[in-house]
């Protein structure tokens, strides 16, 4: 390819270093510099995975043959036997206790997965998206081990859409859902924090200081014992408008393809949840969340009050300058 002035971040290969012939005899200046060690082995195995990516892709192969090539690779490395496929029709999708096979058989149903899946990251732009953002929040839900939930504003229209599904999935004995949220602005309504709150297995932690804390993130993180863990990262509160169709951009990253985004979104999570500045709402309870909600909204007429003033303060003595 002939190279363009830019960035670049490319490892050099026999057809890069031409380029680079080429490019510096067209008056170009080409700057290198040193491989970090730590970045080496993500350099390398993006570079390779590209290159087995794109012999996997060639339409002329069949699946046997890609299974095939892949175990010859494997042979080639050197691995341990226990990484060849062994099965070239077939993979794991899910493992279940015979009861609930039993009731899936009775009831003729099926164990429910996301729709986009659990290994390709993908951006939900609204009401613009193929599959309907809370849609495929159900099936995460329906899917999960553990779920993290961190919101500015918590809305009772924005919980109903999910309810049942968050329902279901705390009469779980082994599952756990935490929620985060704040009393920004006075936005988050108390009846949809008192029913989150009345689910089993469910903890809830508010930012009442939101002069100090202005919380704005929203993530909502689907942890599995399999290891495949999602999570949304982005606009959306929990209101029915940012979950439906509402000009929001949320991104879906799975663990297989972003794990390190998947820890950081946790390690954040749970840097929140240990700080001071998020109360357990069971302390405080019902009251003190009214209270605070209360506060906000009248603290938010009043900054609407001052602003106005002196704004009509402004024109009036630009009026007054100019006559």
């Amino acid at each position: 390819m002939e190279l363009q002035e830019g960035a670049y971040e490319n490892l050099i290969t026999n057809e890069l270093k031409q380029d680079i012939i080429e490019a510096t005899d067209n008056g170009l200046v080409c700057k290198k510099d040193e491989i970090d060690g730590a970045e080496s082995p993500s350099l390398l195995a993006d570079h390779i995975n590209k290159i087995i990516k794109n012999r996997l892709s060639d339409d002329s192969l069949s699946l046997e043959e890609r299974v095939s090539f892949v175990n010859r690779l494997i042979d080639f490395l050197g691995e341990n036997q226990d990484e060849r496929i062994i099965e070239s029709q077939k993979m794991l999708v899910s493992v279940i206790s015979q009861q609930e096979e039993a009731r899936l058989t009775a009831t003729n149903k099926e164990i429910i997965r996301p729709l986009t899946g659990f290994r390709i990251s993908n951006l939900f732009t609204g009401g613009q998206s193929k599959v309907p953002m809370n849609a495929e929040i159900e099936r995460d839900i329906d899917s999960a081990d553990r779920i993290y939930l961190i919101v500015s504003f918590l809305k009772l229209s924005g919980l109903n859409l999910i309810y049942d599904h968050l329902k279901r999935f705390c009469a779980h004995p082994q599952h756990q859902l935490k929620v985060i949220t704040t009393t920004y602005c006075g936005v988050t309504e108390a009846k949809a924090v008192e029913r989150l709150a009345a689910l089993p297995n469910t903890e809830i932690r508010i930012s009442y200081n939101t002069r100090i804390e202005r919380l704005h993130a929203k993530s909502y993180i689907f942890e599995r014992e399999s290891g495949f863990s999602t999570a949304y990262i982005g606009s959306s509160n929990l209101s029915k408008s940012a979950q439906t169709d509402g000009l929001e951009w949320n991104i879906r990253v799975t663990n297989v393809e972003n794990p390190h985004i998947i820890k950081t979104a946790l390690a954040t999570f749970n840097l929140y949840w240990n700080s001071t500045n998020f109360e357990d709402f069971k302390i405080g309870g019902v009251e003190k969340l009214y209270d605070e909600l209360k506060r906000e909204r009248e603290s938010g007429k009043t900054l609407q009050v001052l602003l106005y003033r002196s704004l009509l303060f402004s024109l009036t003595k630009n009026r007054s300058l100019i006559s």
